[in-house]
């Protein structure tokens, strides 16, 4: 529906959670850069409007000054408001004006003198390549960073031509092939990547990406062939007969699309093994624990305790949300209340910055933990606390660290001292505290995977992965928790999911994972029961066993 309404750009901004689904397996997010075109070509001709009346110097100048605007605009959320940055047309706007500007700047913006023409075009040339090879992920994109394509590509527009080196390689037979069926090959390439992740289930390898590769572009040429051509040649389709076609389909896909979306992509589909689609998605849908929100307003909601004085807190981001099932089912009577918010880990006086929490986020973080243990200081029936998170999010090298209202780089030092003084807090409140390692994470979301292989019959042990192949991040979060392991309580759940050296997603046919490398609802149960949760907070139990690391229970 988006796609057809040119405003898909519009709805991933607006499906970008903390839940969201991976990027890499929605078939049709590349055309939120097409929606971002449609919405200049609507915008641009009423602005053409507007400035009728100036001469071509000044329409250059305002339209300059306008592409200005926006490249700051984009800057400036490129560290604010990331998600609304990269999909919306503000602070796009200033890419496509540049193109704009070539067009009408004299001579359409053709360099006429063929020394400058072949300076600008092998500048042209390696802006461009410098931004192929050497941006990463890292990179804020769109801000002033993404001058570098855009004005290498402005110059090969302006300076590339038959007289000059750089011309005559972009006129070689098989580079103007590529830009032929290129327009193709970008509206097949998305769909068949991610159909084929998804049917694969685990990462493609290299060779199979080859392969799809090929097919995209064997695809786009028959595109180029039988779709392009025809509907460019205006006297085998006429104009008039192809709004209508257009207008036809477009009104069949929006009532197709509307009918899926109102059935809810109709949940009640039985499967091979008899289960609904439905209950399917149950099995994996978040594990929020007591609720998604709980102790970030005061005083506390009823949902979010299990008694009007609870013994046990559950404290730290959603990597301790998934335990508090696992608590409840080893001991269903547990007086446990929650306080819990997104990334933020139970950590004192440090809040990680990371790119998807922007803003005052992590001013929030820090307070939200001081009114944990303000909380804690009038709730004297807490004998226990919980603490959980991936602490990942503190200890990966892109991120950083909010301190005193002053930014720092990631220190593993500074968070362990943190970490400490934190727990050290705690046990002079006459408080057990206790903390959970979150479980492995191989940068997969195995949850996912577990519905790949149930929807496609697939054996579950094919969502099962090595100990060695967890990220790094979890690795230095585990070496971290080890080093607190002689002095206070560590449960660790790589002890249960790691056993006999493979991290299982699945036991027997219970879903040990949800979203992400969350537990799911049956597997927080089923660990909590197994691994005794409760009894190791409250002490009732022998020590639990340390972590699986290369596939061997460290003694």
């Amino acid at each position: 529906v988006a796609v057809n309404l040119f405003a898909s750009n519009i709805l991933f901004w607006l499906e970008i959670d903390y839940f969201a689904p991976d990027a890499a397996l929605k078939p049709l997010l590349h055309t939120w850069s097409l929606a971002v075109e449609e919405q200049f070509y609507v915008v641009f001709p009423l602005l053409l409007l507007l400035l009728r009346r100036f001469r071509e110097p000044a329409l250059v100048a305002v339209l300059l000054l306008l592409s200005a605007l926006s490249l700051g605009l984009a800057q400036w959320a490129s560290g604010t408001f990331p998600v609304a940055n990269f999909y919306l047309l503000p602070t796009r706007a200033w890419e496509l004006g540049v193109g704009a500007i070539i067009a009408i700047a004299p001579g359409n913006g053709r360099l006429g003198d063929a020394r400058a023409g072949q300076v600008a075009s092998i500048l042209g040339l390696g802006l461009v390549l410098y931004a192929v090879f050497a941006f990463d992920p890292m990179v804020p994109f769109p801000s002033f960073w993404t001058l570098v394509p855009v004005l290498g590509t402005g110059l090969l527009l302006a300076g590339a031509g038959p007289g000059n080196p750089v011309g005559r390689l972009l006129a070689l037979p098989p580079l103007v092939g590529i830009g032929l069926i290129s327009y193709s090959a970008y509206l097949w390439h998305q769909p068949l990547f991610v159909f084929a992740r998804i049917r694969h289930i685990s990462e493609l390898e290299p060779w199979q990406y080859l392969w799809l590769v090929v097919l995209t572009l064997v695809l786009a040429w028959a595109s180029w062939l039988l779709v392009e051509r025809p509907f460019r040649q205006r006297g085998r389709v006429s104009a008039r007969r192809i709004f209508v076609g257009a207008a036809t389909v477009s009104v069949l896909l929006l009532a197709v699309g509307a009918t899926i979306e109102v059935a809810k992509g109709f949940p009640g589909r039985q499967l091979a093994d008899g289960q609904t689609l439905a209950e399917l998605q149950a099995r994996v849908r978040s594990n929020d624990g007591l609720g998604h929100d709980c102790g970030q307003t005061l005083p506390l909601e009823a949902e979010c305790r299990t008694s009007e004085a609870p013994e046990i807190l559950v404290w730290g981001d959603s990597f301790a949300m998934h335990l508090t099932n696992g608590i409840l089912a080893d001991a269903p009577d547990a007086a446990i209340a929650q306080m819990t918010m997104a990334v933020c880990g139970p950590i004192l006086g440090l809040a990680p910055i990371v790119d998807a929490y922007r803003g005052h986020w992590s001013a929030d973080c820090h307070a939200f933990n001081e009114s944990v243990i303000d909380w804690l200081g009038r709730h004297p029936s807490v004998r226990y606390v919980v603490l959980a998170s991936p602490f990942a999010q503190y200890l990966d090298p892109a991120n950083a660290y909010l301190v005193d209202g002053r930014v720092t780089g990631v220190d593993g030092q500074r968070f362990a001292l943190a970490l400490r003084a934190t727990l050290a807090r705690l046990a002079t409140m006459g408080i057990r505290p206790v903390v959970f390692a979150p479980p492995p994470n191989n940068g997969v979301s195995n949850g996912r995977c577990l519905v790949y292989a149930t929807l496609f019959g697939d054996d579950l042990a094919v969502c099962d992965f090595a100990p060695d192949s967890v990220l790094d991040a979890h690795r230095r979060a585990i070496e971290q928790l080890r080093a607190l392991d002689d002095e206070y309580e560590v449960v660790w759940l790589d002890a249960a999911i790691g056993a006999g050296g493979t991290c299982r997603s699945s036991m027997g046919d219970v879903f040990v994972f949800g979203k992400g490398s969350h537990l799911s609802h049956e597997g927080a149960a089923l660990l909590g029961r197994r691994m005794g949760f409760f009894r190791a907070i409250t002490g009732a139990s022998a020590p639990v066993a340390q972590p699986v690391v290369d596939g061997a229970t460290k003694p």
